[in-house]
């Protein structure tokens, strides 16, 4: 009787402890900050990104160019770009995947990437586009 008691008692905590979710879970956020601080960093030609990456980057971000591609082993990609042309134009940024290939997204008001505009005007937006050609 004792046994059974006993018994019962251990499968019910055993039940509840498999039943907790970790909380072990990494987030994007520190993913792209141990990506950041990653002293092993090696710089990739950009054919080597998975090609989600590479999808995500000819899709999201047409409007400028890949300066340079890294690679953390074991964490992810850190891919430095260029704005090409309007507002801004040349200005560095980066954006984060993971090791599959998503797109490591935070939300800090930075407008998803985790890069912030060192002087606060990121709600200012490309008014216009002069092209070579217009001004003759």
């Amino acid at each position: 009787m004792r046994l059974t008691i006993l018994g019962i008692v251990a499968f019910v905590v055993l039940a509840f402890a498999s039943c907790q979710k970790s909380t072990n879970k990494v987030t994007d956020a520190d993913l792209i900050q141990a990506i950041q601080n990653a002293s092993n960093k090696q710089n990739i030609n950009i054919a080597e990104l998975p090609s989600s990456s590479k999808i995500t980057l000819d899709n999201d971000y047409a409007g400028n160019y890949i300066d340079l591609a890294k690679l953390a082993p074991e964490l992810g990609y850190e891919v430095d770009l260029r704005k090409a042309d309007g507002y801004k134009e040349s200005e560095k940024f980066q954006t984060y995947f993971d090791l599959s290939g998503r797109e490591l997204k935070v939300d800090d008001g930075t407008g998803g990437n985790g890069t912030k505009d060192v002087k606060g005007d990121n709600n200012k937006r490309d008014c216009f586009q002069i092209k070579k050609g217009d001004l003759s």
